[in-house]
């Protein structure tokens, strides 16, 4: 008991300290815990489920008050998400739990075993991480070498316990899987980065792929106790799935400026950006990209432990490479009423809920509307009848086994949802696109499909895997039937007697398992099978692919690509 109440102490002490912290978290790496808290131990304290990239503060907060109750699996994982984001240096638990501090290597590497580098001085806190990516594999039936090579670093930290500050280079060299690559040409773009260029290795002949840079960073400030500013230069996601119909992290990073209020039971964030018409490599050199702006509001209110309802809003519009200042009003729908006038800006609104179950399901669904006449709404095939529709349920500690959790979800959306008619020179200036990548669903509209994934990490150092995925798309085949948001929806085939997957269907079998084995903290192997099958109707008839892929290698500080498509 004395050894409980002294472990208690130390924790209240640590969560008190770090009450000022704002670092985002890394959604690939540690959300997985995080929504795990939610739904298991849930809080009044936590922040919106939905905004899986914010702050570490109330997921740190919310394990320090639950600690004692996790399992040990649980509190491995806990004990590695707070060494992680722990900055001041005197905050150390007596039993020696929750902080590892060693002797430095060369009396000044890795004094914490998660940071190469930690600097601990009054006022300044700054953690600094090389990142290193190496991958390599095979694809039967095709012949270029599959293979990554990704070279970075990252530093992030505090200056005087309140200002954060987050930046990250990677180099990158890389050979994508075939459809990857098919994306690339057909899109102009590769999702989640900007410019890039042709690739051919001088080391090793017949080596070759794609060469390309990505910068992400970041600064912020808790300008009251429950409002905080940042701006900086990267992505976001709005959700609790796999997907997101309202704002996904699938395009390149972007310019933005970003409120996050936290006040009772609400949790109201806005997101002014600034975005690209097209990417860099669909203009010549000497071109400047036009710009487009983006203003998003999310509000989301919790009136139980339990359960969360969130309305979101996001407006695309194109001034003149200039930003529309009256868009900077921050309160929620007041911009929606002047898109009903006809404006001729785009404009959508959404639905995100959440419900937890017995502390062990959670439940959750989104509704997205782009475009709210609803004179015609009612109307059968109507093209402006422009929507999506999401439900999924996650389970946690499925079948009774500790760290084992599994996600099925639903997705729907409309085709010639995200498109817009605003057009100058043949481009598209207000589609729901940025950089020639959709900012909702990767494969944009006139689709459907069955995701399902599974996550294992009960064991010690080792994390497993797996996705599975069945997706439907009709694609534009004799002009626009509604399945690339960047095409004019002016150009649309017919009016009326719209049906979702119109146009030449495609069936994708997707499924990806994935092993990885931790040898020292944000040091790990991994290996990966991929196995695809995509059957669609082209201008030659019925086309079939079929692709394995095998790979495996090296992750420091860095996650493995999960996208599906």
């Amino acid at each position: 008991m004395k050894k409980h109440t002294l472990l208690l102490l130390a924790l209240s002490f640590c969560a008190f300290k770090i009450q000022s912290q704002n670092l985002l978290l890394d959604r690939e790496q540690h959300t997985d815990l995080a929504e795990r808290l939610q739904v298991m131990y849930p809080s009044d304290k936590a922040s919106s489920s939905a905004l899986r990239m914010s702050s570490a503060t109330s997921v740190i907060d919310q394990g320090f008050e639950n600690y004692m109750a996790l399992s040990k699996g649980d509190q491995y994982k806990f004990k590695d998400l707070v060494n992680q984001y722990n900055f001041p240096k005197e905050i150390t638990d007596p039993l020696d739990t929750l902080y590892r501090w060693q002797k430095p290597l060369l009396k000044y590497f890795y004094e914490s075993p998660h940071h190469f580098l930690s600097i601990d001085v009054p006022s300044f806190n700054l953690r600094a991480n090389p990142i290193v990516l190496v991958e390599g594999g095979n694809v039967t039936n095709y012949e270029p070498t599959i293979f990554q090579n990704t070279r970075g670093a990252e530093i992030y930290g505090y200056i005087d316990n309140k200002v954060y500050f987050f930046s990250r280079v990677l180099e990158n060299q890389q050979q994508f899987l075939p459809w990857f690559g098919n994306y690339i040409i057909n899109y102009n773009t590769i999702p989640q980065q900007g410019f890039y260029k042709s690739y051919n290795s001088s080391v090793l002949g017949g080596l070759h792929g794609y060469d390309f840079l990505n910068a992400q960073a970041y600064v912020g400030v808790p300008i009251s106790k429950s409002i905080s500013v940042e701006l900086g230069h990267g992505r976001h996601f709005i959700g609790n799935g796999i997907r997101s119909l309202l704002l996904s992290d699938f395009s390149n990073n972007y310019f933005y400026l970003k409120f996050n209020t936290r006040v009772w039971k609400l949790h109201y964030q806005n997101i002014f950006a600034e975005l690209n018409t097209v990417s860099a490599n669909q203009l010549p050199d000497d071109l400047l990209l036009n710009k487009k702006y983006m203003a998003s509001h999310y509000l989301s209110f919790r009136p139980r432990k339990n359960f969360e309802v969130g309305v979101f809003e996001s407006v695309i519009f194109a001034r003149q490479n200039q930003f529309e200042f009256q868009y900077l009003n921050p309160v929620i729908f007041y911009r929606m009423v002047e898109q009903f006038l006809g404006s001729p800006d785009n404009a959508m609104i959404g639905l995100n809920v959440t419900w937890d179950v017995k502390k062990r399901l959670r439940l959750y669904s989104q509704l997205m509307l782009d475009e709210l006449n609803f004179g015609f709404f009612k109307q059968d095939g109507w093209w402006g009848n422009k929507h999506g529709v999401q439900a999924g349920l996650k389970y946690f500690n499925a079948l009774g086994v500790d760290r084992l959790d599994l996600t099925a979800e639903y997705n729907m959306v409309r085709p010639y949802t995200y498109s817009h008619d605003r057009e100058e020179q043949g481009i598209v200036l207000t589609s729901y696109t940025h950089y020639n990548s959709p900012l909702a669903h990767p494969l944009g509209s006139n689709l459907r499909e069955v995701l399902v994934r599974s996550v294992y990490s009960g064991l010690k150092n080792w994390h497993f895997e797996a996705d599975l995925a069945y997706i439907q798309q009709g694609r534009n085949y004799n002009g626009n039937e509604g399945s690339d948001p960047r095409i004019n929806n002016l150009y649309r085939i017919r009016d009326y007697d719209n049906n979702l997957l119109q146009g030449a269907k495609r069936n994708i079998q997707f499924i990806r398992a994935t092993t990885y084995y931790k040898i020292w903290p944000n040091y790990q192997l991994f290996l990966q099978g991929i196995y695809r099958q995509s059957a669609g109707y082209y201008k030659l008839g019925t086309v079939k692919e079929n692709y394995f892929y095998i790979g495996g290698g090296i992750s420091i500080n860095a996650a493995t690509d999960k996208n599906i498509f």
